[in-house]
């Protein structure tokens, strides 16, 4: 929970720009594309009912070389896999 105390401060100094080269610097599994969206577009989970909303974002990550929804959807299904395999991620 440090790193979200500290990100909560920073992303307050830092615009869009910064946000994204934060990522470009640490970025993130594709896994955890949802969580850089909300990271760097300031979205709040509570105003999209699935992962679906996000589509216009992944769009965005993909032009940015993050990684595509189909990477995002990938990883999820490959962990879910493992964790029906092994009962643990």
């Amino acid at each position: 929970m440090v790193y979200s105390t500290w990100w909560e401060q920073q992303k307050e100094q830092l615009d869009e720009k910064q946000r994204i080269d934060y990522f470009r610097k640490w970025p993130p599994p594709p896994e955890w594309l949802i969580w850089m969206i909300e990271a760097i577009w300031d979205l709040n989970p509570v105003d999209f009912e699935d992962d679906d909303d996000y589509w216009p974002y992944f769009r965005r990550t993909k032009a940015l070389g993050f990684g595509s929804e189909d990477d995002y959807k990938n990883a999820m299904r490959d962990e879910a896999a493992t964790i029906e395999k092994n009962g643990t991620p």
